[in-house]
């Protein structure tokens, strides 16, 4: 009697590098995303509130936002789109500045939500930092919203394809995907939030108080310039191999794992944060 095995579908792939999850991101964070110009450190804690050590943006839940100084300053049009800042309280965001404008977050369309989500009001100003990057500052004006103890970051990155981007880092990188929402009409645009948390009850239904990523797809805007670098605490090995399945590439392996995104966008991983 003689048997033949036969190659894995990319489905049944995928599917099995879902499962090998839990066993490998139990302990997994976003540590940093990285952005080129000169540091803003200063601004962000007299604006908003935020803790620095030397040059690099701190967040309580360990997230940090660091600079290149000798880089070009990100522009916030092509790749990294801006940082936004979820505030604790209606005051932080009266300091903070800018014009506030209230939006009514609501069920998307797109993709169908139940129609009977939680609403909730956003009061958002669109600030700039000295280096003229785009800063979201926001807070749940809604009584019920959860809000976080201390401010929470989001970075926001434009993708080409937000399915791809999905795919990368929730099966690639171990995040977990929190809600896709329409931003029309204040964006044409698509959205989706990641992260390391389940707890996807925050103002636009990421991880109140939890640092996340925005992947964005921009309507009639299919060209990325990548010009930020995420960095992960994970295991390197396993993210490597879950990588080069989900649409990136593995530049180098070590401690130190260098991957791409689908989009370009540079990702290092290491078991050790102190490498990052």
């Amino acid at each position: 009697t003689s048997c033949s095995l036969r190659p894995c579908s990319r489905r049944q792939t995928l599917a099995t590098m879902r499962l090998l999850l839990t066993l490998t991101t139990a302990h997994a964070l976003l540590h940093s995303v990285k952005l080129g110009g000169p540091s803003p450190a200063a601004w962000f804690q007299d604006t908003l509130g935020i803790g620095t050590d030397g040059d690099a943006v701190c967040f309580d839940d360990g997230f940090r936002l660091r600079f290149d100084a000798a880089a070009e300053p990100t522009p916030c049009k092509l790749g990294c789109l801006g940082v936004g800042v979820e505030l604790p309280t209606a005051e932080a965001l009266a300091k903070a500045g800018g014009d506030a404008e209230r939006r009514e977050l609501t069920a998307s369309s797109l993709p169908d939500e139940d129609a009977e989500k939680t609403e909730t009001l956003w009061d958002v100003a669109a600030l700039d930092d000295p280096q003229s990057r785009r800063v979201w500052a926001g807070f749940a004006a809604s009584k019920d919203a959860p809000a976080p103890a201390q401010p929470a970051a989001k970075v926001v990155l434009k993708v080409k394809d937000l399915p791809a981007a999905i795919e990368f880092y929730t099966t690639g990188l171990g995040m977990t995907l929190l809600r896709q929402r329409a931003l029309v009409p204040d964006e044409a645009a698509l959205a989706a939030y990641v992260g390391f948390s389940d707890d996807d009850a925050g103002p636009e239904s990421g991880a109140s108080g939890a640092a996340r990523l925005e992947l964005r797809y921009v309507y009639g805007s299919e060209k990325v310039e990548p010009d930020a670098e995420i960095n992960v605490v994970s295991d390197p090995a396993s993210c490597a191999i879950r990588a080069g399945i989900t649409g990136g590439t593995v530049v180098s392996q070590g401690d130190v794992c260098l991957l791409t995104d689908p989009d370009g966008y540079a990702v290092r991983v290491a078991a050790d944060a102190s490498l990052l």
